[in-house]
């Protein structure tokens, strides 16, 4: 199998040339990478074998396309979903990060699989990495995608486990249980549900 090489020229600004360097070197794993690093932006060159070298050039544009698409505002952030899951090696109910981050006081809208919202990157990174965390100790009884987002948006904002939430949840009568299945089950809308379990509990909302 022949070898082969790809180059790749990233466009960039100082500090974020660094950002993006790092994380590109943080998840490619080829055998032969090289780089210039300037003000103004990254010349890459990977090597090795053809098919090798062509799978990690495109993970390469990847990577940097979500990375300086998330340094580049200090005012507010436009990112895809597909980025924000990449970032955090995880997926979640997409709803629940919009009104996670809209709770904590940044209006935040998604349309069309992308992502506006006023945080910053570090802030909705740092938001998405707590919800994915939740996802994966969601209590098991849980039935329906609502009571699902409800247990994973009210554990975010609050900082508590997912079974904590839902044992204060089935005391409130938020969740009920179903005496034919013995799942659990939402009682009502869950962002309404949401704003006011967070109010009881003293938290954002």
């Amino acid at each position: 199998m022949g070898r082969g090489s790809r180059e790749y020229y990233i466009s960039c600004r100082e500090e974020e040339c660094w950002e993006i360097l790092e994380a590109l070197l943080e998840s490619i794993k080829a055998r032969n990478i090289s780089y210039k690093v300037s003000d103004k932006g990254i010349w890459i060159r990977v090597s090795g074998l053809a098919p090798e070298a062509k799978q990690t050039w495109f993970q390469a544009k990847r990577i940097a396309a979500s990375t300086k698409s998330l340094s580049r505002s200090r005012r507010g952030t436009q990112i895809s979903l597909e980025a924000v899951f990449s970032r955090v090696k995880a997926t979640f109910p997409p709803q629940v990060l919009e009104e996670v981050l809209s709770l904590s006081g940044y209006p935040t809208s998604i349309t069309g699989g992308e992502i506006v919202t006023a945080a910053s990157p570090d802030t909705l990174l740092a938001a998405a990495s707590r919800i994915a965390a939740a996802s994966r100790s969601l209590p098991p009884r849980l039935r329906g995608s609502a009571a699902r987002k409800f247990v994973l948006a009210a554990s975010t904002v609050l900082g508590a486990e997912p079974s904590t939430v839902v044992e204060e949840a089935v005391d409130k009568g938020i969740l009920m249980r179903d005496p034919d299945t013995g799942f659990l089950i939402l009682t009502r809308e869950w962002r309404s549900a949401l704003r006011g379990f967070i109010r009881e509990a003293g938290g954002t909302g």
